[in-house]
């Protein structure tokens, strides 16, 4: 199935996992061309890692999505978490 619409993001916690900068970066193609990047830093230290960072990449990319009215859209991420997650396949912690 080919995609109008295809989209990446990934996330890092550095230089220690959990518990270090953690931060993210996201693009939007259409058509092969880019309409949206975005990076951003999540923080430091507590509560930092990187699944919390791949989560705010995805988060991201699905805020530009649902701006754009982009519904016909494939997300791709190498965090095996986000995406068993996303594809309802793992459950998550409450």
């Amino acid at each position: 199935m080919v995609f109008e619409v295809e989209s990446w993001f990934d996330g890092s916690c550095e230089p220690v996992n959990p518990l270090g900068h953690a931060s993210y970066g996201c693009v939007v193609k259409q058509k092969g061309r880019i309409i949206f990047s975005h990076s951003g830093y999540v923080g430091f230290g507590e509560g930092m890692s990187n699944n919390v960072a791949e989560y705010c990449g995805i988060i991201e990319v699905l805020k530009f999505l649902l701006k754009e009215n982009l519904t016909d859209a494939i997300i791709y991420g190498d965090s095996k978490l986000v995406v068993m997650q996303m594809n309802r396949k793992w459950g998550a912690r409450g």
